[in-house]
């Protein structure tokens, strides 16, 4: 007991302590300072191999021999900030890779999640690190992708037709896209 106060004092300071004890330190952040990226802890791999039927393919650059589309369907706009897809490269001897990949916008940066082995099963890439998207490679097609369809600037476009809309080949410039910045 504390002398001299009653304990409706008392209960109340406990009250007040116990309310003080609660709050977080979240509830302080600066909300204009940067955010830190945090990534989904697990990124589910693709089911299945993309369908050969619906890729979309889309050109990157007159200095590349590889042909590349991307699988419309395995396109997601994560929460994380991240755009994932997948994606199917075609050499000039007609032999394929096929990548689930991811790209940032606010860093422009892509990391390689998983590859598709010959007998159509996912093997995630265990060396998986975020890597500086380049533009002036002949395989440019990170830069291609952000820049034409996934981003606008430096964010993530948050509309999954307007991407598919950018990606038709009659759209597709691999450039910024004018359009992006519609919701």
């Amino acid at each position: 007991q504390l002398p001299g106060l009653g304990w409706p004092l008392a209960l109340l300071i406990t009250f007040i302590l116990t309310a003080c004890a609660g709050t977080t330190p979240d509830a302080y952040e600066d909300p204009f300072a940067p955010k830190v990226f945090k990534e989904d802890t697990v990124v589910p791999l693709p089911t299945k191999p993309p369908a050969t039927a619906n890729l979309i393919p889309f050109h990157v650059s007159q200095h590349s021999v590889f042909k590349f589309a991307i699988d419309p369907d395995s396109i997601r706009l994560d929460p994380d900030g991240v755009t994932r897809y997948v994606l199917v490269i075609t050499s000039p001897s007609g032999s394929q890779q096929v990548n689930f990949e991811g790209i940032r916008c606010e860093t422009f940066q892509f990391a390689l999640y998983a590859t598709l082995n010959t007998n159509s099963i996912w093997q995630a890439n265990q060396r998986k690190t975020w890597t500086d998207i380049k533009n002036n490679e002949a395989n440019r097609y990170h830069g291609a992708l952000a820049q034409g369809a996934f981003c606008n600037n430096k964010s993530q476009v948050k509309n999954k037709s307007l991407i598919l809309d950018s990606l038709q080949p009659n759209k597709f410039t691999g450039k910024p896209n004018a359009d992006a910045h519609r919701f």
